[in-house]
């Protein structure tokens, strides 16, 4: 919105330049933003995975006798809990 170039009184300010560099400073910060928020979000991704993958582990066992069942059951309880 701000103008290319500004008069006061005697005096003519350019400002293409100023805005060209701010824009371009604005996307570098932009891409180095977006690149650190998809480390981040690939970090809990990978932990959410994993914890899912534990707790399937725990899940697909038989239940053949109680214990084998009273595990199955806490996995069942993690899961609620989450």
């Amino acid at each position: 919105m701000i103008e290319d170039s500004f008069q006061i009184g005697a005096l003519s300010l350019k400002t293409r330049n100023v805005k060209n560099s701010l824009v371009k400073q604005i996307n570098n910060w932009k891409d180095i933003f977006n690149g650190e928020l998809h480390k981040k979000a690939k970090i809990a991704l990978d932990a959410l995975f994993e914890e899912i993958k534990h707790i399937s582990i725990k899940i697909d066992k038989p239940a053949d006798d109680v214990d084998s069942l009273g595990g199955v059951m806490q996995a069942l309880e993690e899961i609620r809990k989450k």
